[in-house]
């Protein structure tokens, strides 16, 4: 399937040093993940948002994206220490950052959110006889 989103309007939304076919490679990535995982049948203009999003949230998770702006969880002036917010903070995943949880805000139909969980059953057991 044809990508929804453009490197161009990827970088409307977040700085980074990627070249063009670069970003086209995440965006392959988003696109797959949106194709697979947002099956309600919302409008395309949300479709091609939530994959616009994705795609930033993983180039802001590549150590040499350029992106530059990720969230500060702590600062201290005397010996000067920053720590910034990454992957392993947040919850992980897609909250993580605040593309994907756009991303996540986005699919109404809840399938981002359900990626990698598993699904449970439950039996009744009506009677012990």
């Amino acid at each position: 399937m044809a990508t929804r989103t453009t490197p161009d309007e990827v970088r409307e939304i977040i700085t980074t040093d990627l070249t063009d076919p670069q970003i086209q490679v995440w965006i392959d990535v988003a696109n797959a993940l949106v194709t697979a995982n947002v099956t309600c049948g919302l409008s395309e203009a949300t479709m091609e948002e939530i994959e616009r999003q994705l795609t930033a949230h993983l180039i802001s998770l590549l150590p040499t994206s350029g992106a530059g702006s990720l969230p500060v969880k702590r600062e201290r002036l005397g010996e000067a220490e920053v720590t910034y917010v990454t992957s392993a903070f947040a919850g992980g995943g897609l909250k993580s950052t605040i593309y994907g949880q756009a991303a996540l805000a986005l699919d109404s139909c809840g399938g981002l959110g359900k990626m990698g969980k598993k699904a449970i059953s439950l039996t009744a057991i009506t009677s012990f006889d």
